[in-house]
């Protein structure tokens, strides 16, 4: 969990992912513990953080369809890189 200004950041991934790069193309994507890293969390305490954020960052596809089974819609926005989905989701 991240405050920037009014917003609250909350940005999770699964645990095996925290510290690789993802490539797909021209996209690299680097899964960084100072943004991905902190608190772990169980898998089904996720939708719990999720609510009390603004702007949602989800990498992994545990973290991703776990969101998904209470937000469906978080599907048709998910990318999948290098055979992972990531999903970015801003509430207001």
């Amino acid at each position: 969990m991240h405050k920037r200004g009014k917003d609250i950041v909350i940005a999770a991934c699964d645990e095996h992912l925290l510290g690789k790069t993802l490539r797909k193309g021209l996209i690299k994507f680097v899964i960084k513990p100072s943004f991905y890293g902190g608190k772990l969390i169980l898998l089904n305490e996720l939708v719990e953080y999720v609510e009390k954020g603004t702007i949602i960052n989800l990498v992994g596809n545990a973290v991703v369809k776990e969101a998904s089974k209470r937000w469906p819609i978080l599907m048709d926005g998910a990318v999948e890189i290098d055979g992972v989905l990531h999903v970015q989701w801003i509430r207001r």
